[in-house]
């Protein structure tokens, strides 16, 4: 595991502000807070990044995680029989499905999103390590904060067609 990546610094100098950072979790794209503060304990005074990212290299399930999922954004139709298969794919990984989950909005419709507005966009599917190394570059810098809400608007205009899809795979 890569050490902390600070990339936003924010003083803490009282109790509430630490609570506050802990709270945060909820609202933000990443690990939860409580299990990285206590492998890597802040104490007041101290500067801490908000959007903490314990790792940025994927691993083997979490690659094969980014290709399985990545076929919702293909320019196809997405049958019952697809949804069967992806899952089926996504049980022999062993990945929580909060993980799962997280992975789908978080790291991999940053990367594919732009594929949902294209009329003739790709169908045929996305090379493995291409998207990998898109997903880790996306890992180690989400973009700026004007970048990440676009994407959250966008993620609003696309996620009753995603979550139609996740919900459908979750079944399974």
């Amino acid at each position: 595991m890569t050490p902390l990546r600070f990339a936003l610094d924010w003083p803490l100098n009282t109790v509430h502000d630490l609570a506050f950072l802990r709270s945060l979790d909820k609202f933000t794209n990443l690990r939860p807070l409580d299990s990285i503060c206590t492998a890597y304990p802040i104490r007041l005074n101290q500067r801490c990044n908000i959007f903490i990212m314990a790792s940025t290299r994927l691993t083997p399930a979490e690659r094969s995680c980014c290709t399985f999922l990545s076929e919702l954004f293909l320019d196809i139709r997405v049958s019952p029989h697809d949804h069967f298969l992806i899952a089926r794919a996504l049980r022999r990984l062993d990945l929580p499905i909060d993980t799962i989950e997280h992975m789908l909005r978080y790291e991999i419709f940053p990367v594919l999103w732009t594929n949902l507005l294209n009329i003739a966009g790709e169908w045929g599917g996305w090379d493995e390590d291409w998207l990998a190394g898109e997903v880790e570059k996306w890992r180690q810098n989400p973009g700026n904060l004007l970048y990440r809400g676009w994407l959250w608007l966008w993620w609003r205009y696309h996620e009753d067609y995603m979550m139609e899809h996740w919900n459908e795979i979750k079944k399974w």
